[in-house]
């Protein structure tokens, strides 16, 4: 009996004195000055090699309000409305991201990002809402595994803003390297700013 009470006291001393966590979990969003925006998902859009060994892989963090509107295989625009992230991003690995620190760039290189959108409250139906252009920043890839990725982004927009973002979740696929005259259109949409986002 003596030892039961004794086990007994040891295990609440042992549990009162055990501390809890201090990181918290951080939620799937982004933040513009004290607002805050949630992003539920994530769209990888390989659209092949550019060279011998580049890749260009954008990455597409929404809302669930956001779908996708294909046509020709491809994501052409959306419907619906919410936030979105999106980078255009250069990497040496096939339909996904290596994992680093990709940093803003117009050199094509891997682990970089050259083009970017930062989307709010934003209705395509009608084209309104906010729409800021990324100028610089960086986006880091924490993990990635099968369907899931993890990513942060610190990014500066055309009007001046600092975007802090936090995703870890799923992803969605599009891999268009295997589609006919693929990167004779993404050359195309590219030089008129891909997406045709209404800036």
């Amino acid at each position: 009996m003596m030892k039961r009470i004794i086990y007994l006291l040891a295990l609440t001393t042992l549990m009162a004195c055990k501390k809890e966590d201090p990181t918290p979990v951080k939620a799937n969003e982004f933040t513009i000055n004290s607002d805050k925006y949630n992003i539920d998902e994530g769209w990888v859009e390989n659209w092949g090699l550019i060279d011998a060994t580049t890749y260009n892989v954008d990455l597409t963090l929404v809302s669930s309000g956001i779908s996708p509107l294909i046509e020709d295989g491809i994501i052409d625009y959306f419907a619906g409305k919410g936030n979105m992230i999106y980078l255009e991003m250069y990497t040496n690995v096939p339909n996904s991201h290596q994992i680093g620190t990709y940093q803003f760039s117009d050199s094509m290189k891997p682990n970089t990002f050259d083009l970017g959108y930062v989307l709010t409250n934003y209705d395509f139906g009608n084209d309104s809402g906010d729409i800021k252009e990324v100028i610089d920043g960086s986006a880091k890839i924490i993990n990635v595994e099968k369907n899931t990725i993890e990513v942060e982004v610190n990014l500066t927009t055309n009007d001046n803003k600092n975007i802090k973002g936090y995703f870890k979740g799923k992803t969605v696929l599009y891999d268009y390297s295997e589609i006919a005259n693929v990167r004779i259109k993404n050359a195309i949409v590219k030089k008129s700013k891909k997406r045709g986002f209404k800036l």
